[in-house]
């Protein structure tokens, strides 16, 4: 039986299979793998790409299925469905895996009592963020989302996740990264990725979280790898229009809240409204002296969702 399968979603983004996830694979230093692309692509570039990796790597188990259904969430409960590894691991199309990183995870679940595992993302370098903004980014959280101090990964009571900034921890975790997200295959017996999170378009923002803390809440225990790395490179194509992304961040919020946390903690309510005024506030103030229509409208779609939930 094939160990591992790991599992790409996706759509319209022919580039980052062909220059960043399939070159990480072919380089693992571990063989017993499959990989499954499932893809909701408009065109068949996606499809191109990955003929001609299955004709020049023989040696690789490359599986390409033509998504019946358009949703990162949606896909990923599909794509499942014919993996025939005892761990799946998804990643996305713009996830460069170490060498050892399909390795390092066969080891970690060498543990039986790991049933998720995930490896350290480190930094892109893409991102620049100037010291100033940074310091209202920080003092923005600390006021309204309500972070508890942590160096790991954390699912405040308001809904939100701690991040790892630089140096990802390696350990136990609350959640997992859509990018690099491994479990075992019989988790998926009994959940699912919610696919509610498609609300408002096929990139489902936070079922990663969503779903991995949801094990996390049910005592299943979830961890980072101490070895091996993911690269998150960001392809920028293939997303939500920004008056969407808004929405779901107002929205998908609320879900992550009302699914993973409020079933376990009650009083959660009064944390997580705290931080959606915060939210309301920034955008619409952000929205109001930038003239970002889309914002002040994409956080609108998202409230008015929340009360017709």
């Amino acid at each position: 039986m094939i160990k591992i399968s790991v599992i790409i979603a996706t759509r319209n983004r022919a580039d980052a299979l062909e220059t960043i996830s399939l070159p990480s694979l072919v380089k693992q230093d571990f063989k017993d793998f499959e990989v499954i692309i499932w893809d909701a692509s408009n065109d068949d570039k996606s499809k191109i790409v990955v003929e001609k990796y299955i004709q020049s790597h023989p040696d690789m188990v490359i599986r390409y299925f033509k998504a019946p259904r358009v949703g990162s969430a949606s896909q990923r409960n599909d794509a499942v469905k014919v993996a025939k590894g005892e761990i799946v691991f998804f990643i996305d199309d713009d996830s460069e895996v170490s060498p050892d990183g399909i390795s390092t995870l066969i080891e970690v679940f060498e543990d039986k009592s790991v049933f998720g595992a995930g490896l350290p993302l480190k930094n892109s370098g893409n991102k620049q963020i100037l010291p100033f903004r940074k310091l209202l980014s920080r003092l923005y959280d600390l006021i309204f989302r309500l972070p508890h101090g942590s160096k790991k990964r954390k699912v405040m009571l308001s809904g939100w996740n701690i991040w790892p900034s630089n140096n990802d921890n390696p350990g136990k975790a609350e959640w997992l990264s859509g990018c690099s997200m491994g479990f075992r295959k019989t988790v998926f017996d009994k959940i699912s990725f919610n696919e509610e999170l498609q609300k408002f378009g096929g990139y489902a923002l936070g079922e990663d979280v969503e779903f991995s803390h949801r094990l996390f809440r049910n005592k299943i225990k979830i961890v980072i790898s101490q070895k091996g790395y993911i690269i998150h490179r960001e392809a920028k194509d293939g997303r939500l229009e920004n008056e969407r992304i808004f929405a779901a961040q107002i929205y998908n919020h609320f879900i992550i809240w009302r699914t993973a946390i409020f079933p376990y903690n009650k009083l959660s309510i009064f944390v997580y409204l705290w931080s959606l005024f915060g939210e309301l506030l920034r955008n619409y103030i952000n929205g109001v002296f930038k003239s970002n229509k889309k914002r002040i409208k994409g956080t609108s779609m998202g409230i008015k969702a929340i009360i017709k939930h």
